[in-house]
C-alpha cells in the first residue's frame, strides 16, 4: 500500500489567557434549532482543531465500496504510531464492530456529513468502534445505528475525539453514544450526538476529561458522569434529553479508575495530567467536576422513561437540567443557561440506595453560582417516587435549585452541615416570582414528620467555596485544554 506523509499544518500561536469568569449570568434566550448545514459546517471546522497534534507517519487510505469493512479493519491493525488511516467520503456499510488498538494512530474522515460508518440492521459487538490504543486521535466522520455503543474508548490514555457525529433511529436495545470507560486524559471536542441513546456521552470511572463545544439531543441522559474525577463540561448545548447532565457516584464505588488516575492525589491536589503506571487503580472520590457555559434546554420534554439498565441514574426525576447524585465531592456549576426544563433545573440528591449513615453517600462541596434559570416545570411523577416526595415536601414547580437536604444522621441532627462540606448556592439569576432554592429536608420528613419544615432561604449557603481548577488533559504530550477549541462553541449556536 502506498504511503505518503501528510502535510503538517502550520503552528498556531498560543491562545490568550481567558478572561475572569465571575461575570453575572445573563438571562437565558432560547436555543435555536440548528439545521443540517450548520451542523456540517461545525463538524468541518472541527477538523482544523489542535494542529499541534498532527500525525507524522504513513497515510493508509481506505475508500468506501466493496470490501471496505475488511480493508478498514486491516488498516487499523496495520497502523503504527504516527500513522493516519484516511476514510474517504462515502457510506461504509459495516457488519461487525471495528477496533483500534494501536498507540499514537489517527483515524480521520472527510467530515461528519461526508464519511459515514453505518451499522444499520446489524450488531456491532462491543461497539461500532472500540478504541484501546493510547494517544489515538479520531476526527471527521459519523457512526450510525451501532449498538450497544457507537464509539467506546476503554482503558486508553490521551485520546481525542474531534468533529464526530453519532446517531441512531428509534427502537432497538438500549445503547450509548460515546463512552469513555476507565480512560484518562480524554478530549471530546465538537461532537454531535443525536437520537434515543441511553446516554449521549457516558464518562465512566475516568479522570482528566474535557467535553466541550458539543451538541447532544434526544438521549435519556445527555451527559452521564459516573465515578469520574477532574472533568470539565464546557460550552455544550443539551436539549430534549430526559436528564441534561447527571454527575453520580455508585453507592459501592471506590472512585475514578482511569488510565490517567493519579492514585496519590488527594481531594484538593492538582492532577499532573500524566498517565499513571497503575491503570485501573482506585483513584480519589468521584467529583472535582466543573460545568460551565452550557445551555441546557427542554429536559424531560420527550417523556423518555427511566433506564432500567442504569440503576445509578434511574432514581433521578425526569426533567432535571442537571443532577448531582450520591457521594460526589467538589462540583462547581456556573455561568450556564437553563431553560424550559420540565423538572428542577438543578437537583442535589443522596442516592436512595446508599446507607444514609455513610458520609460517602451524600454530595458535598457543590457550588452553584452565576447561572441563569428560566422557570422550571413540574416533572411527571409516580406515587412513591423521589420526584413525588420532593413535590410533596416543596410543592410544584420545584425550586430552580432543589436539594433533598440529606446528610449523615449524626451530622443532620447534631452538628449540621460542616463548613468544609457545604452546599453553596448564590448569585444566580431567576425568573420573577420563581423560587430560587429549596431544601426539602427529606430526612426530617421521614423520621419526624411532625417537625418537618422545608427551607427556601439561602442564609446558610453563603459563598465560601473556592473555585475549582480547570482539568488538565494531556494528549500526545500537550495540554489540549489550554489550546483553542475546535469550532464555535455549540452553546453559542
Amino acid at each position: 500500500m502506498p504511503a505518503a506523509p501528510p502535510t503538517a499544518p502550520p503552528d498556531r500561536a498560543a491562545p490568550p489567557e481567558p478572561p475572569a469568569r465571575r461575570r453575572p449570568a445573563p438571562r437565558p434566550p432560547g436555543i435555536r434549532r440548528r439545521g443540517a448545514a450548520a451542523a456540517l459546517r461545525a463538524a468541518a471546522a472541527a477538523l482544523a482543531a489542535l494542529p499541534a497534534l498532527a500525525a507524522t507517519g504513513a497515510e493508509l487510505r481506505v475508500p468506501a465500496g466493496p470490501q471496505a469493512e475488511e480493508r478498514l479493519q486491516a488498516a487499523l491493525e496495520a497502523a503504527r504510531p504516527g500513522d493516519v488511516v484516511m476514510l474517504e467520503a462515502g457510506r461504509y456499510a459495516l457488519g461487525r464492530g471495528l477496533s483500534l488498538g494501536a498507540d499514537g494512530a489517527t483515524l480521520e474522515g472527510a467530515g461528519a456529513g461526508a464519511t459515514i460508518l453505518s451499522f444499520e440492521g446489524r450488531e456491532a459487538g462491543e461497539a461500532g468502534l472500540l478504541v484501546s490504543g493510547d494517544d489515538a486521535i479520531l476526527r471527521g466522520f459519523a457512526i450510525e445505528d451501532a449498538a450497544p455503543a457507537a464509539l467506546r474508548v476503554r482503558g486508553a490514555n490521551g485520546v481525542a475525539l474531534i468533529g464526530i457525529r453519532v446517531a441512531r433511529g428509534a427502537g432497538g436495545a438500549p445503547a450509548d453514544g460515546i463512552v469513555l470507560e476507565r480512560a484518562g486524559n480524554a478530549l471530546i471536542d465538537g461532537v454531535a450526538v443525536e437520537g434515543p441513546w441511553r446516554a449521549g456521552v457516558r464518562i465512566d470511572r475516568a479522570r482528566n476529561v474535557l467535553l466541550r463545544g458539543s451538541r447532544i439531543r434526544g438521549a435519556q441522559t445527555g451527559v452521564a458522569l459516573l465515578d469520574s474525577s477532574a472533568v470539565d463540561v464546557v460550552d455544550n448545548a443539551l436539549s430534549e434529553n430526559r436528564i441534561g447532565i447527571a454527575i453520580a457516584a455508585r453507592p459501592d464505588a471506590a472512585g475514578p479508575q482511569g488510565a490517567g488516575s493519579e492514585t496519590a492525589a488527594g481531594d484538593g491536589e492538582e492532577p499532573d495530567g500524566a498517565a499513571s503506571e497503575g491503570a485501573g487503580d482506585a483513584g480519589p472520590r468521584a467529583g472535582r467536576t466543573r460545568v460551565l457555559r452550557n445551555r441546557i434546554r427542554a429536559s424531560g420534554a420527550a417523556g423518555r422513561p427511566a433506564s432500567a439498565a442504569d440503576p445509578t441514574l434511574a432514581p433521578t426525576p425526569a426533567g432535571a437540567g442537571l443532577a448531582v447524585l450520591g457521594g460526589v465531592r467538589d462540583v462547581e456549576i456556573f455561568e450556564n443557561d437553563f431553560a424550559e426544563n420540565r423538572g428542577a433545573n438543578v437537583l442535589i440528591l443522596a442516592h436512595p440506595e446508599a446507607d444514609d449513615s455513610a458520609a460517602a453517600a451524600f454530595p458535598t462541596r457543590v457550588h452553584v453560582h452565576h447561572n441563569a434559570f428560566a422557570p422550571a416545570g413540574t416533572p411527571r411523577v409516580e406515587e412513591g417516587s423521589l420526584a413525588a416526595l420532593l413535590i410533596e415536601a416543596l410543592g410544584a414547580p420545584l425550586p430552580d435549585v432543589t436539594w433533598d437536604g440529606a446528610m449523615p444522621r449524626w451530622s443532620y441532627f447534631l452538628l449540621g452541615q460542616d463548613a468544609e462540606d457545604r452546599i453553596s448556592v448564590h448569585d444566580n439569576a431567576h425568573a420573577p416570582g420563581a423560587r430560587g432554592f429549596g431544601n426539602a429536608h427529606l430526612m426530617m420528613r421521614r423520621l419526624a414528620p411532625w417537625l418537618h419544615r422545608p427551607d427556601f432561604g439561602t442564609a446558610q449557603l453563603a459563598p465560601g467555596l473556592a473555585p475549582l481548577p480547570a482539568a488538565r488533559v494531556i494528549v500526545r504530550g500537550q495540554d489540549v485544554a489550554a489550546q483553542a477549541p475546535s469550532a464555535e462553541p455549540a452553546a453559542a449556536r
